[in-house]
């Protein structure tokens, strides 16, 4: 008996450009000044918004990118800044440490 599974066709219930799921919001705090790549100057401590979503790949096999955005308060306005989970981690560790990234 042949096994067939490897031969059908997976739709994904996800119209394109959609995220997999709703977008996740959380919160990460700094206790010291920080610097994220892509930021032109080192923002103030504090907590701040993360948004982590993820996308499906148009691929043969199941796969997704993960995305997470920071939101951080300037004057009146929330500047948006993409940051990967590696560089979070860092300045979070730089932080943990007492130390201003």
């Amino acid at each position: 008996r042949a096994n067939l599974a490897c031969c059908q066709l997976w739709v994904s219930p996800f119209p394109e450009g959609l995220p997999m799921n709703s977008p996740v919001t959380s919160t990460v705090t700094f206790v010291h000044p920080f610097l994220l790549p892509g930021m032109d100057r080192s923002h103030q401590p504090g907590t701040f918004e993360l948004v982590t979503e993820q996308h499906e790949l148009d691929v043969v096999w199941v796969a997704h990118r993960t995305t997470i955005t920071i939101l951080l308060p300037s004057g009146a306005a929330i500047e948006a800044y993409p940051v990967t989970r590696g560089d979070l981690d860092a300045a979070l560790s730089a932080d943990a440490k007492g130390k201003s990234t």
